[in-house]
């Protein structure tokens, strides 16, 4: 995995070359991952074979975001301990933001997560920013 600012420096870069957001190329890079560490999406409502809150957890603690897990009603939440954008997030949170939206979207989604994916930011220097599942559907069939 590259280093956090060659990270964002790629997918600023492609941004401006393909004019597709960050957070839809955030979104490409969290499926991406998840296909390349062969975790693979499952079934809907199926056998999962690691949960994908775990998986986006891992994630997030490989890219240097430190994630805290708090109990939430139904689903835990994440709380980002650290930014490893803290300079750049300063001065454009709505780019470096938009990223890792996208991001967890895709590492979620491309590990069999359902229901909706949130990022909720906060000042980068002092971290906390809290990531939550604020739906999770199961189609019982019933």
């Amino acid at each position: 995995m590259p280093g956090p600012y060659e990270y964002l420096a790629r997918i600023l870069a492609e941004s401006v070359a393909s004019g597709l957001t960050t957070r839809d190329l955030g979104r490409r890079e969290g499926i991406e991952e998840v296909d390349e560490a062969k975790v693979g999406p499952t079934p809907v409502c199926g056998v999962v074979r690691r949960d994908p809150f775990d998986v986006l957890e891992d994630s997030l603690a490989a890219r240097g975001f430190d994630p805290m897990r708090r109990d939430s009603v139904g689903m835990p939440d994440l709380v980002l301990a650290s930014c490893p954008f803290v300079q750049v997030a300063m001065h454009y949170p709505d780019v470096v933001c938009g990223v890792h939206r996208g991001l967890i979207e895709g590492v979620y989604a491309g590990s069999g997560g359902q229901g909706v994916v949130e990022l909720t930011p906060k000042n980068p220097k002092l971290a906390g920013c809290i990531v939550s599942v604020i739906q999770a559907l199961c189609e019982t069939g019933t």
